[in-house]
């Protein structure tokens, strides 16, 4: 079953028809929903002559055991928060569920007529995590993957192919991050550039565990760039 979506739509310069050629799928974080980033839409400055959907999942409901097992929105179980004792404790077996799902959402969108290297995915946080892993196995090519202040785990158990069907990579990290601290994100960059060989964009902003709107129009520039 898909993930409970809600679908928001991005005004195009130019309309031909009413058909839909691009799609984005961005995950939230841990603790939030699938509304969390409408606000930000129209900062994105997205301007593509296409129909241009954008698409928001909804994590389920889990109990976090770092959080002394509270029940919130997750894509996958926190058991520790030590990034300084090389990287969180991982729930892999959750990771593993929620790219089944948002590869059945990537399946959504070729079903409608949405080709694969049209779609991008990604997401903030949590859900930066899954974007980077569910276009990582995806096995066709993407337009591109967006990480936005998140980490990337050990990658043994994942079925990633090189060279990577998607290389073109986005990451955005607040130096002043106290939850997903910056250097996690500066090592998932230099993972992801030596180890997979990615064309990898990387910025980073005097922030928290946050974006701003400067991250949001370079955000926008590249998905402009991705989907031309």
């Amino acid at each position: 079953m898909l993930l409970e979506t809600l679908v928001h739509y991005i005004p195009a310069t130019s309309k031909a028809s009413n058909t839909i050629t691009k799609s984005i799928i961005w995950m939230h974080g841990l603790g939030a929903d699938n509304r969390n980033f409408l606000d930000l839409m129209p900062y994105l400055k997205i301007d593509l002559p296409h129909i241009t959907k954008i698409i928001f999942p909804q994590a389920p409901t889990k109990a976090i055991t770092a959080n002394g097992y509270m029940k919130m929105p997750a894509w996958y179980d926190i058991r520790g928060w030590d990034f300084n004792a090389n990287m969180i404790e991982a729930d892999f077996e959750g990771m593993q569920e929620s790219i089944r799902q948002i590869h059945g959402l990537i399946k959504h969108e070729l079903a409608q007529g949405v080709l694969a290297k049209d779609i991008l995915i990604g997401g903030f946080s949590q859900g930066g995590v899954m974007g980077l892993l569910s276009a990582l196995t995806y096995p066709d090519a993407l337009a591109g993957i967006f990480g936005l202040s998140c980490y990337l785990p050990k990658l043994d158990i994942f079925q990633i192919a090189l060279p990577l069907k998607t290389p073109n990579i986005f990451m955005a990290h607040g130096e002043q991050d106290t939850v997903v601290p910056h250097f996690v994100g500066k090592l998932a960059k230099k993972r992801l550039v030596s180890e997979l060989g990615a064309n990898l964009e990387w910025h980073s902003y005097a922030i928290e565990h946050t974006i701003n709107l400067e991250e949001c129009n370079m955000l926008g520039n590249w998905i402009n760039t991705q989907l031309r």
